[in-house]
């Protein structure tokens, strides 16, 4: 979603007290000014396609007006199909949908969501009175996904057909490449413009687009219960990371170089602690990253097999080697970049965040600067050009790694 703020940076301090006065609490709060109060996220869509990176682009004509909301209303139900649609076209027939799913979904009022989630069905629903209904329907989208990472958002409503009998509605479904592994259920309300209408949910086409929100190139970064690690990834290799409750392990950073198809180094996290196979086992003391650490090395091989590093404040840090048949010059390397290692206590560092904002930045710039939110958990990083007024770009990072929002100034 994109905000917009009067803020001249030329002076920092004055623009970091209105990112926090205004942008950070758009996050999970909309302007009290908004009808019907909070939407969780709200984005209007007047046949313009709104892309995550927020150019914006015409859409083909026929497209129908609309806004959306998006609802975090999770409720796993192993028989569940989806995406499910509703339509709404009364107060009443709201009520009847929340009396007959406020015990499967999370549909109750959330004034004051964690960073994770959004505000509650219901106090989206504040908006829909008898005024809304006199000319227009609400269709409920209801999607499942199996990260709460996963972000949704609305890209076209259009007329299927030149009778304009059926709708189709696009969404982008952005899977951030570090996520978590939490399942997650959301409502999509979504608002069509006044005199739009159809028979019945079997004319509304939902069609969801799946993307890959990729993660900021140089920097590999993820964060669980208090520990975080990062990785500097050089040009020529891939990577991934990704958060696992603890089922596997806590969170993961995997690479590779880009030529090999197969095998991988993983870094893990575990907080219930790392136990490996003594059977055939040789160990040895070195330094990885300046972190002391056991470096394990099976049958005799010239290759390592496994790092553990010695930290009391962070145990269960370890690295595995599976991609033991890689030319010898990638073996270094992956050495080479595990020498980049940084842990800390789940909190970016200001460099760090900086370094994930940039991956964002639409706007020209000569310098940057940034402030923590400590009630937020997040990093505002403030883009601009000194001496001009406008024309800045603020992102916010949260502790995860993960860029939730973006303002420009006019």
């Amino acid at each position: 979603m994109k905000t917009k703020t009067a803020i001249l940076l030329g002076v920092f301090t004055v623009a970091l007290v209105a990112v926090f006065a205004v942008v950070i609490p758009h996050l999970a709060r909309a302007s009290a000014s908004e009808p019907g109060g909070d939407p969780g996220e709200e984005e209007k869509g007047s046949g313009v396609t709104v892309p995550v990176s927020g150019a914006e682009t015409p859409a083909s004509s026929g497209d129908v007006d609309y806004v959306a909301q998006y609802i975090r209303t999770n409720g796993y139900h192993e028989e569940a199909t989806y995406p499910r649609v509703t339509i709404i076209r009364s107060v009443e027939e709201l009520n009847d949908y929340y009396e007959a799913n406020k015990d499967l979904y999370y549909l109750e009022r959330w004034d004051n969501p964690a960073s994770d989630m959004t505000i509650g069905f219901l106090n989206a629903c504040e908006k829909y009175g008898e005024t809304y209904f006199k000319d227009r329907i609400l269709v409920l989208i209801l999607l499942e996904e199996g990260s709460g990472s996963v972000r949704h958002r609305v890209t076209g409503v259009t007329w299927s057909d030149d009778k304009r009998e059926t709708l189709t509605v696009d969404v982008d479904v952005i899977t951030p490449e570090c996520g978590n592994c939490d399942m997650a259920e959301w409502h999509i309300l979504l608002e069509p413009e006044a005199g739009v209408d159809v028979a019945d949910e079997s004319c509304v086409t939902v069609s969801l687009h799946r993307t890959v929100q990729k993660a900021p190139s140089g920097l590999a970064y993820c964060a669980a219960d208090g520990v975080s690690a990062a990785l500097r990834i050089p040009e020529g290799w891939t990577y991934d990371a990704g958060m696992c409750n603890g089922e596997t392990w806590d969170f993961f950073i995997s690479f590779r170089p880009m030529e090999e198809t197969e095998g991988r180094i993983v870094l893990s996290y575990m907080s219930q602690g790392v136990g490996v196979c003594g059977t055939g086992l040789k160990q040895k003391e070195v330094t990885l990253g300046g972190y002391p650490a056991w470096q394990g090395t099976y049958d005799g091989k010239k290759t390592w097999d496994f790092f553990i590093i010695k930290d009391e404040e962070r145990p269960g840090i370890s690295i595995w080697n599976e991609g033991l048949d890689w030319k010898k010059e990638y073996q270094q390397e992956a050495l080479d970049i595990l020498e980049t290692l940084e842990l800390g206590d789940g909190h970016l560092t200001e460099a760090q965040a900086v370094e994930i904002a940039k991956t964002a930045v639409t706007v020209k710039y000569d310098y940057t600067k940034a402030l923590y939110n400590q009630q937020e958990g997040a990093w505002v990083v403030a883009f601009g050009r000194r001496n001009y007024a406008g024309g800045d770009q603020l992102v916010t990072v949260n502790d995860g790694g993960e860029i939730v929002d973006s303002a420009w100034g006019e």
